[in-house]
């Protein structure tokens, strides 16, 4: 019974490792066993333990049951937000036959201020929220209203509605509702194709292709994105935004045949676009933020996609994320950037990393990392690693005693000048040192969204821990110090 139950589990680990496209060498490392005992799990040799299969489905992305019962489960999602579902209702309500006629020009005013405050704010989230819905129901309003109208005026209100659509998509993704970003999607190529304008029509398949790649569809999103670059070609003689619309569906197109497996096309495709990168320059057109930074991300994750989460992490180090134009896309980078460490670096890496997007020019907004898919299973596997990281980095250095003459020689000696041999008083007098470290924000924030109010208020208590300094006595014979003991004292009620 033990070798049949083996035997199975051994066959199901041996196929997620094959679909991870991750080295046995980084699955084993990740799961705390060594590569020779993975080996032995996936030829049905060991049956491994409870501890271990969760290890390695949490290494491999699935669920234990997965790897246990015979058949394939899809984790429970994890609930909406109210965001989305106010988007959903807005998306689905019917139009009001007797509603007051919309402002054309204010709403084409306000879906402009929409996709600034998206590509540019730091409280994009707080913002549009409130917003989004509102603007939903006008643009629907609106597109009734000039059924009958003018021809130019139809064209004009499709134009308008195609723009946020594309918008809602984007939102859409990033609140987690995959079917909300579907139905903007596929109505931002209706308005599109209404308004009988190639560049949103392009645009809105660019959209479309995102949200298939996003729900795991990569051969529809290489379909779609490739179709629509064909199509596009004929546009782009001498129009620029033609040209950057079809580095765009390119780079989607790269990515989809990546996670299709075929890597070498996947980086011939962005071979092929970078010199229309170098042609258009940093060009947003229609917020897609098309230009030679943003292939360069695009590298990165086909080289991420194909396994080689070290050669990408070496080509992101060499991007500078400022020159693009969106923080969204700056932000959303750097929080796969956070993502890609956990297969070839240590918790301090990631945790360095996570510090950096404190360094972003515009403060970041708390759903933009709690609504992140990449950052949380990175913030759930450091957890348990921060505690050390960060008490290695306050623990304080031993000094000499305040008000007495540093040692010439010993371990811990210093020079009279120093600026670390501060007194406040009397010789013997203990000091309080601040810790020099320090949780980020940021993953306060992340952590904040994973774990109870409770368990949180514990652990920071315990990781903001004031240190004493250590006190040294001299010797009466040499007068050389010597560090007594390190004392560490918790005050939980201060912060």
């Amino acid at each position: 019974m033990d070798e049949q139950l083996a035997a199975m589990i051994g066959e199901r680990v041996r196929l997620r490792c094959l679909a991870s496209r991750l080295p046995k060498t980084v699955i084993a490392g990740l799961a705390g066993i060594t590569p020779d005992y993975l080996y032995q799990i996936e030829r049905g040799l060991k049956l491994p333990t409870v501890t271990v299969l969760k290890q390695l489905a949490e290494v491999l992305n699935v669920s234990a049951d997965e790897l246990l019962s015979s058949t394939s489960t899809r984790a429970p999602s994890t609930r909406p937000e109210t965001a989305g579902d106010a988007l959903y209702r807005a998306f689905t309500r019917p139009v009001k036959s007797d509603a007051v006629a919309i402002d054309l020009k204010a709403l084409r005013r306000n879906v402009l201020d929409a996709w600034q405050t998206w590509q540019t704010s730091a409280t994009r989230y707080s913002q549009l929220a409130p917003e989004l819905p509102a603007l939903v129901i006008e643009a629907e309003q609106a597109l009734r209203d000039r059924a009958n109208g003018s021809a130019s005026d139809q064209r004009e209100v499709q134009c308008c509605a195609a723009d946020l659509y594309a918008l809602l998509r984007s939102v859409a993704k990033r609140l987690g509702r995959v079917d909300v970003s579907l139905l903007a999607a596929d109505r931002a190529i209706r308005a599109g194709e209404n308004a009988d304008d190639p560049l949103r029509l392009a645009v809105a398949q660019w959209n479309l292709a995102q949200v298939l790649l996003a729900d795991g569809e990569a051969e529809g999103a290489e379909d779609v994105a490739m179709q629509a670059a064909e199509a596009l070609s004929a546009c782009t003689d001498n129009d620029l935004d033609a040209v950057a619309l079809r580095g765009a569906l390119l780079l989607v197109g790269s990515i989809a045949a990546a996670r299709r497996g075929d890597v070498w096309r996947a980086r011939e495709r962005v071979q092929t676009v970078e010199p229309l990168a170098k042609q258009t320059g940093e060009r947003n057109t229609l917020w897609t933020v098309f230009g030679p930074t943003n292939v360069a991300m695009h590298a990165v994750s086909v080289e991420v996609e194909a396994g080689s989460a070290a050669d990408g992490l070496r080509l992101a180090e060499r991007i500078d994320h400022d020159r693009s134009p969106s923080i969204e896309r700056r932000v959303a980078f750097r929080c796969d950037a956070v993502a890609e460490t956990r297969n070839v670096r240590s918790g301090s890496d990631q945790l360095n990393r996570l510090r950096r997007l404190d360094q972003l020019p515009t403060r970041l907004d708390p759903r933009q990392l709690r609504s992140t898919h990449t950052t949380l299973p990175v913030v759930v596997t450091l957890k348990p690693q921060s505690r050390d990281s960060w008490s290695t980095s306050t623990k304080p250095r031993p000094r000499s005693p305040p008000n007495r003459e540093a040692p010439s020689c010993g371990r811990f000696a210093r020079s009279p000048s120093s600026t670390s041999m501060r007194s406040t008083g009397e010789s013997g007098t203990r000091h309080r040192r601040k810790p020099t470290g320090g949780c980020p924000w940021s993953y306060a924030l992340l952590t904040s969204s994973v774990t109870s109010s409770s368990a949180s208020s514990a652990h920071s208590s315990s990781r903001c821990a004031k240190v004493r300094r250590v006190e040294c006595r001299s010797s009466r014979s040499g007068g050389v110090s010597a560090p007594s003991r390190l004392r560490l004292k918790t005050n939980p009620s201060r912060p």
